[in-house]
C-alpha cells in the first residue's frame, strides 16, 4: 500500500521530496521478495487483522502488489 501510496502521491504532485520515491522502491523490493514461485503475496495479515494477525495469502493482498506493481513498472 505504501509504494503505491508514495509513488503516486509523488506522481499527482501531492508528494513533491524525491525520498518518497526512494521509499516506494524499497518497499516494492521487499513485497517483491514475499511472491512465492506460485505468484502468491505470502505474509499478509490475514482477517481480522490488528496484532497478532496470521500472517497469509488473501485476494486484497495480491491485489494491493498488483496496483503498485502497475503503479511502479
Amino acid at each position: 500500500m505504501f509504494a503505491y501510496a508514495f509513488h503516486k502521491g509523488y506522481e499527482m504532485g501531492l508528494l513533491d521530496d524525491e525520498a518518497y520515491l526512494e521509499a516506494a522502491d524499497r518497499a516494492m523490493a521487499v513485497c517483491t521478495g514475499v511472491v512465492d514461485d506460485d505468484g502468491a503475496v505470502r505474509r499478509v495479515a490475514g482477517p481480522p487483522g490488528g496484532p497478532g494477525a496470521p500472517l497469509t495469502v488473501t485476494s486484497y493482498g495480491q491485489g494491493w502488489f498488483l496496483k503498485a506493481a502497475c503503479q511502479l513498472d
